[in-house]
């Protein structure tokens, strides 16, 4: 079976021999037609068979013409001398071309008129100079414009990719500063119960190991699906559970159809996490933070709502790492249409909105289910 290497390689040959074939009809056309108007078919056949040699021979030549321009490049500081090599090559393609031409006209009985041989020479050089040149000097122009296209091809598919690779790496970066500032924020919780409650503080290290465990399995995905998200949110919800006893309070209310949609990883932990921060954790009679999440045609939305004191008029909140960062990894994985909006609820309280497209989990194939 063909390599592409060497499918793509006939089919260039292929079009270079069309190529010729097309410029040797098109330069016979005019002979045959007036040969055809003067009833002369036969030397309207004989002027084809003549430019059709005429272009084959270019067409043997035209592998000696790319490589001389594939190796004298016309760029550079060397360009004035490698356009001299140029201009002799010309010179030495046109006097073989004409030479081979003419030794091969004597059998078919053209230019018999003119002789000896070294005169029927002379006479086709002056005759066949414009054409030659220029053939030589297309093929070398061409060339070198098929290969500036390829590379600006090719530099543009690097650009591509080192686009996608930074702004994974940046993904990859916002991912990772959310496991040591929970971490950070769930061990202080954990130490502050030690001396006070140390079953409860037992409580939290077991369930921070589950947790830290799942961040482990999901660590090289950049989404996940909702379903796993909330599993995730809820061995978190446990920690903090431990943490307030009956002070937290937290309300579902999720569509079944968002569950097998795709969500950044980690995205419901930190817009949590700022709810029981402020809305729960400085009211000695705690609060209530109620997460929703919908399908709206063809976005999936998210809300968290807390009961606290919300946006203050005066001392507005002021976004900590975790709002900060959730909002860049949107903005990267989604562009600038979808993001995160910070509003007072009507009940008094903050509500944390987000909208992402929908997708689902069966049409990626880096999806953790």
């Amino acid at each position: 079976m063909p390599t592409t290497t060497t499918r793509h390689a006939l089919s260039k040959w292929a079009l270079i021999f069309a190529g010729w074939t097309f410029l040797a009809l098109l330069f016979s056309a005019p002979q045959m037609i007036q040969a055809v108007r003067l009833n002369r078919v036969s030397e309207g056949w004989n002027s084809v068979l003549g430019e059709l040699i005429f272009s084959y021979l270019w067409l043997a030549f035209t592998p000696l013409a790319i490589w001389m321009s594939k190796s004298f490049r016309i760029e550079g500081g060397q360009r004035f001398r490698r356009l001299g090599i140029h201009f002799m090559a010309s010179g030495v393609f046109l006097l073989t071309h004409v030479l081979l031409f003419t030794v091969i006209s004597i059998p078919f009985g053209w230019y018999s008129q003119l002789t000896p041989f070294w005169n029927r020479y002379f006479l086709l050089i002056l005759n066949f100079t414009p054409s030659n040149v220029m053939f030589y000097w297309g093929i070398i122009v061409i060339e070198h414009a098929l290969d500036y296209y390829q590379k600006l091809q090719e530099r543009e598919l690097k650009a591509s990719q080192l686009e996608a690779q930074l702004a994974q790496s940046q993904l990859q970066v916002l991912k990772m500063q959310l496991h040591p500032h929970f971490l950070f924020n769930t061990l202080n919780a954990i130490s502050a119960l030690i001396r006070e409650s140390p079953d409860e503080a037992e409580e939290m290290v077991s369930r921070l190991g589950d947790l830290l465990r799942m961040t482990l399995d999901t660590a090289g995905l950049q989404e996940v699906s909702f379903k796993k998200e909330l599993e995730f949110l809820q061995h978190y919800l446990d920690i903090e559970q431990t943490r307030f006893q009956d002070r937290l309070k937290v309300e579902l209310a999720i569509a079944p159809e968002t569950l097998d949609g795709l969500v950044p990883s980690m995205i419901l932990q930190p817009l949590v996490e700022n709810s029981v921060l402020h809305g729960v954790a400085p009211r000695p009679e705690g609060g209530c933070i109620k997460i929703t999440a919908w399908r709206d045609n063809s976005l999936l939305r998210l809300e968290v709502e807390d009961d606290g004191p919300g946006l203050g008029v005066d001392a507005p909140l002021k976004e900590r790492v975790g709002l900060t960062n959730t909002r860049a990894r949107v903005k990267n994985l989604y562009g600038d249409d979808h993001g995160l909006r910070l509003r007072n609820a009507a009940d008094g309280g903050l509500v944390v909105s987000l909208s992402i497209p929908f997708r689902t989990v069966s049409g990626s194939s880096k999806a953790y289910a």
